[in-house]
């Protein structure tokens, strides 16, 4: 089996990722059973690989976050995670965007575009003053979203 370890600065949710590869074609010989989804690799030990946060492994057909530790004996052991969005062709996948309000636009609510039938359903929004600091951890935009009972009828 052979991996290509390489290093991504791209935003994890982005799928076609800004990829650099450190080192092509890395021999792997699993020591035991190794899991798709989150398999954990032993390499040889070499300095470059220490930067690396990124895999691609075509024998298990994904591409992989990771995380790179020295082992004893001259040794890497890589922790990988699978990365969903760049592993599968979502190309012909169907979706539906509900909204895309724009970076640095918010709308603040009551959205228009927002999918709920409003002769239905009463929809308010207060705008907070943030005073606590608890909403400040993700960064500067963010909502509370409170519902209270009711069953969806889509």
């Amino acid at each position: 089996m052979t991996i290509d370890i390489c290093k991504t600065t791209s935003d994890p949710d982005v799928v076609d990722k800004n990829i650099t590869t450190i080192q092509g074609s890395v021999n792997i010989e699993p020591t035991s059973i190794i899991s798709q989804l989150d398999p954990v690799l032993i390499v040889d030990y070499d300095s470059r690989y220490l930067t690396a946060n990124y895999i691609i492994c075509q024998e298990l057909g994904r591409k992989y976050f990771c995380t790179v530790s020295v082992n004893t004996a001259k040794r890497c052991v890589i922790s990988c995670n699978v990365d969903p969005l760049s592993s599968f062709d979502l190309s012909s996948c169907l979706i539906g965007v509900i909204r895309n309000e724009g970076i640095g636009t918010p709308t603040m609510y009551p959205d228009p575009k927002l999918p709920v039938y409003p002769s239905k359903k009463n929809i308010g929004s207060i705008v907070m003053q943030e005073t606590s600091g608890l909403l400040t951890a993700n960064g500067s935009w963010c909502y509370v979203l409170t519902v209270i009972g009711g069953t969806p009828n889509f």
